[in-house]
């Protein structure tokens, strides 16, 4: 016995004439009449894929129905000592091969490795309760790494339809590390309850040998620290975790306060393909995707990444960037109940494109300086004042006794000026109405403005018409820069409409600057 306990509970047995019908590809089960062995549902029919002495030469192609990986070979745990044995005799081939595990659960106490050219295969659904699991007892160490410290060994690996959970003592999930594995794959596989280390790490080792390569798809983290970590050896700037595809991940940060969604140490080139990360509880002190520098220089940053399709929800921060941090794109970002939308502290050289849902710009984030050419908005940047700068700027408009507007320079967000909206009393309306209704008459319309204010409950938007109207959430009386965005259905006959920035219930000074109004529900960030 090695590292595992045996997986004792057999697989579901039939004779060949009472097999259940195929099509439902991954479904493995046993035969015990003629012709005994494992049988896999390929879809189409069910494949005798090895025989009772142990294993059967074929050509297995796609345990879950979807995935690429090819095998050669193919070894069932139940006839081995451990998971590790058959791991180990599946490497001395050396050829492409799998160990397939049991729909069950089984505890790890002791880190398993995959070798190079070696899949370890789990059935039924990794996402619920009812596949194959590994229980993590592991202190200190993954429960599952993909190479074994030698350089280069665990290329060609991988883990398919599997779930891992942490168990007592347990840190890490999987590791991609030390070794630099490179052209893995892992899919359909979820790591949960790492409360103290991180989920799934990827990272280069050794001098000058990156990790690259790697193929993640379908992946469903929740409740570790850092759920998903792309890093390398902190003594060579080569030796990082780079050019991997990441596709259709998930992660849930499940009320963990401090934790990550995706942890950008030290990357290049990687890709990242729709991924959403959510956290119900909205945890103090969560980052969505952290691009860092690993407080070393722009040589260990993340650099040239790009996260293609990003949901973030109820997040501290969505996203934050590192001082030498560079080329990173965002393209296609949408968040919801966020704290701070993005924290950039790179100096520049980050684009994020594409974004809707915003509230909170950290310091100096950069965006694309263009607005949308359906602006309805005129003068929106607060930048032309030719009555002078003690009344309101070009078409706009200010109502309610006491109140006043002046130019600002020195609260402004971007450009020359800001408008520095007074209430002193009374409530106070500082508006535009729109020019030209074309567009939005009979259909939704979005108006979005930039904000400052330092009291609660004091500052919001409304977009109205001579029928109705509809206004936003209060600005949160942070004392920073929120974009305050607000939705209407416009009357399809309306004789004009209105876009408001209102200050109400204290008195006190609101800075404006920069807004757009666009036909749609969704506001581009101007």
């Amino acid at each position: 016995m090695s590292n595992l306990m045996r997986v004792l509970e057999p697989l579901p047995s039939f004779q060949l004439a009472f097999l259940p019908p195929a099509g439902k590809a991954g479904r493995i089960v046993r035969v015990t009449d003629v012709a005994p062995g494992i049988y896999w549902d390929d879809g189409t029919t069910w494949k005798l894929i090895f025989s009772v002495d142990g294993a059967v030469q074929g050509d297995i192609i796609g345990f879950n129905g979807t995935s690429l990986v090819r095998l050669q070979w193919l070894f069932h745990s139940d006839l081995f000592d451990s998971i590790q044995d058959a791991l180990d005799a599946a490497g001395a081939l050396g050829v492409t091969t799998g160990v397939l595990l049991g729909p069950i659960a089984s505890d790890v106490n002791s880190k398993l490795v995959i070798p190079t050219g070696v899949f370890l295969i789990g059935v039924g659904n990794s996402y619920g309760e009812n596949g194959t699991q590994l229980i993590s007892n592991v202190a200190g160490d993954a429960c599952v790494e993909i190479g074994d410290g030698t350089l280069g060994v665990g290329s060609g690996a991988g883990l398919i339809n599997v779930a891992i959970r942490a168990g007592a003592g347990a840190v890490n999930g999987i590791g991609l590390n030390v070794s630099s594995p490179s052209a893995c794959m892992i899919e359909n596989v979820s790591i949960s309850g790492f409360t103290a280390g991180t989920g799934l790490r990827i990272s280069g080792g050794g001098v000058n040998v990156a990790a690259i390569q790697n193929h993640l798809r379908k992946i469903y983290l929740s409740n570790n620290l850092t759920n998903l970590m792309l890093t390398g050896n902190d003594g060579d700037n080569n030796a990082s975790a780079d050019e991997s595809l990441i596709e259709d991940l998930r992660i849930n940060l499940a009320g963990l306060v401090g934790s990550k969604g995706i942890h950008l140490e030290k990357g290049f080139a990687n890709t990242l393909v729709r991924t959403t990360i959510n956290d119900p509880a909205k945890t103090a002190g969560t980052i969505g995707v952290h691009f860092d520098d690993g407080t070393r220089s722009w040589h260990y940053s993340a650099r040239e990444n790009q996260v293609i399709g990003l949901t973030v929800e109820n997040i501290t921060t969505a996203i934050q960037f590192e001082p030498n941090t560079f080329g990173n794109l965002i393209l296609g970002l949408h968040q919801h109940n966020s704290t701070t939308l993005v924290n950039d502290l790179s100096g520049g050289g980050n684009r994020i494109e594409m974004a809707t849902g915003g509230l909170v710009l950290g310091a100096a984030p950069v965006w694309p300086t263009g607005v949308s050419l359906s602006n309805l908005l005129l003068n929106w940047n607060m930048e032309t004042w030719s009555g002078g700068g003690a009344v309101p700027p070009d078409n706009w408009l200010q109502v309610g006794a006491g109140a006043s507007v002046a130019q600002n320079a020195a609260e402004r967000r971007r450009g020359s000026f800001c408008a520095a909206v007074t209430r002193a009393g009374a409530d106070t309306d500082f508006y535009q109405t729109v020019a030209d209704l074309l567009l939005i008459a009979g259909r939704w319309a979005c108006f979005g403005i930039w904000v400052k204010a330092s009291a609660a409950n004091q500052v919001q938007v409304r977009i109205s018409d001579d029928i109705g109207g509809s206004s936003s959430p209060y600005h949160s009386g942070s004392g920073a820069y929120e974009f305050l965005i607000v939705r209407h259905k416009i009357n399809a006959a309306a004789a004009w409409v209105n876009c408001v920035v209102r200050v109400r219930n204290s008195d006190g000074v609101a800075y404006v600057d920069s807004g757009v109004v666009v036909e749609g529900i969704e506001c581009p960030l101007p």
